[in-house]
């Protein structure tokens, strides 16, 4: 665990206290009170699970925005929906990454359950979108390819940076979140790799090529 905690110290001068184990927070704490020290606990902050947050919730962002787009270059009724539902899916994620944010970087409102948990405890829980559609295409084949070509890196990077997330944050909620969302990506990524595979072969055979 790491932790920064700031304190005006006896004099007017500002300091940033790091600390490494709960076992050295505490005697930190008891000393301050000792000695009469004000611990600003508004400046009491996380950093490592903040920057894992803000960087969750740019990749979320950004797959969003790119299954928006996919589902605009899509003619069938089918494929749209389900690139729709795919951007819905990250946009759902990136409003539960953001409300953890807020509650870790201000303890105050680190009370009660994370939206998360209360999703994961419902019946109207959602398994994640099933891709139904690989050998149909979007506005051409070549752009099939090409889309179906970056999902799966963007997943098998979402799949990769949740697992490491998972790892190494202290808190057990994050854990749990983050090995969810990893098994979420590892189940979009198996599905978008059988697809791109699919495509990739019709494309070859468009082009006049065996299947490589």
């Amino acid at each position: 665990m790491l932790v920064v905690l700031s304190l005006n110290a006896w004099s007017d001068s500002k300091y940033s206290i790091f600390v490494l184990s709960s076992h050295i927070l505490l005697s930190f704490l008891h000393l301050c009170c000792i000695m009469g020290q004000t611990i600003e606990w508004s400046d009491f902050m996380p950093n490592n699970e903040l920057t894992i947050l803000k960087d969750a919730i740019i990749a979320e962002m950004k797959a969003m925005e790119f299954y928006k787009l996919a589902a605009d270059k899509g003619e069938d009724p089918e494929v749209k929906a389900a690139f729709t539902d795919l951007a819905a899916e990250e946009e759902l994620h990136m409003t539960w990454l953001k409300e953890i944010y807020e509650k870790v970087a201000d303890p105050v409102k680190n009370t009660g359950e994370f939206a998360f948990e209360t999703f994961f405890k419902t019946d109207a829980k959602k398994d994640p979108v099933v891709l139904k559609f690989s050998e149909k295409v979007l506005s051409s084949a070549t752009i099939s390819v090409a889309v179906y070509g970056i999902a799966v890196n963007m997943e098998k990077n979402a799949v990769d940076f949740y697992q490491k997330a998972a790892a190494q944050t202290a808190d057990p909620r994050l854990q749990l979140l983050f090995n969810a969302l990893a098994d979420w990506e590892t189940g979009q990524t198996e599905q978008f790799s059988a697809g791109y595979e699919a495509l990739m072969n019709s494309w070859w055979d468009s082009q006049g090529f065996s299947p490589y």
